[in-house]
């Protein structure tokens, strides 16, 4: 496991799991076929990373810690896949700001949230994916879990540039909340100049299922184990190929906050 600073990098080959630390103005090009892991946390409470992901590539970007200013400017080269995941517990005050553009034809693209605010954390996260070049695939599956009296907003934009025909692209946001002061927004658009195109979204903001609960409740299991395995199950689909270590420490977070009775 590789551990690299803030200045210009290149990853290639079989690079496996690499960590990174975010500053100010982090680069990173990951050369054309390489696969790799990246997780990365930050230095200072201003953070940004710009990531070139080349042609046939397969990254994996793992943003494990959020500072209160963060933006991410990705591009994807054609054919190639890239996995963007967005863990943790949310700061006090944060902005999250994140545009991908998918530049070449077949790229692929998933980006997952599975975010916790607790106390009075409150911010906005502003995802884009642009899908400029023909035949690529993009998807966005966002699950934030709210208590306490935290809030978040969501605004996701799908684009869709002219010749980018034959482009499908997808958002699901999800959000969770426990308490009776927690709020969440969701604001997804659609920009669409392309024919022959799939895109559409879906959003919805709503509470625990007291049918859920009872049922795990008559099983034995005690109100805040009950509610701590569905606040797991409902982060899960943002979670996919999230490393141990990094799912561990959220799921640690849940146990000591956001597994509380509604």
């Amino acid at each position: 496991m590789a551990v690299l600073g803030s200045m210009v990098r290149t990853l290639s080959g079989d690079c496996g799991t690499v960590n990174i630390i975010l500053s100010k103005a982090t680069s990173l090009a990951v050369t054309p076929r390489a696969v790799a892991t990246v997780v990365a946390t930050v230095a200072e409470d201003n953070v940004s990373l710009r990531l070139s992901v080349g042609e046939g590539a397969g990254v994996h970007l793992v943003l494990a810690q959020l500072s209160p200013t963060t933006s991410l400017d990705i591009e994807v080269a054609a054919g190639a896949t890239f996995v963007q995941s967005i863990v943790g517990t949310l700061p006090e005050h944060y902005r999250l700001t994140s545009i991908v553009r998918l530049r070449g034809e077949g790229a692929n693209v998933h980006c997952q949230i599975a975010a916790v605010g607790r106390n009075e954390a409150e911010g906005e996260l502003d995802i884009t994916l642009d899908h400029q070049s023909p035949r690529t695939c993009g998807r966005i599956t966002a699950r934030r879990v709210q208590s306490d009296g935290s809030f978040s907003s969501l605004h996701a934009m799908l684009k869709i540039a002219p010749r980018a025909h034959g482009t499908d692209t997808y958002l699901s946001d999800k959000a969770l909340l426990l308490g009776e002061r927690a709020r969440a927004v969701s604001v997804p658009s659609l920009e669409i100049l392309a024919d022959d195109v799939k895109a559409s979204h879906g959003a919805t903001i709503g509470r625990l299922s007291p049918d859920e609960l009872f049922y795990l409740r008559s099983r034995g299991l005690p109100p805040a184990s009950a509610h701590e395995l569905l606040v797991r199950a409902f982060l899960a689909p943002a979670l996919i190929g999230v490393p141990l270590e990094v799912v561990a420490r959220l799921e640690h977070n849940l146990a000591a906050h956001a597994a509380q009775p509604a």
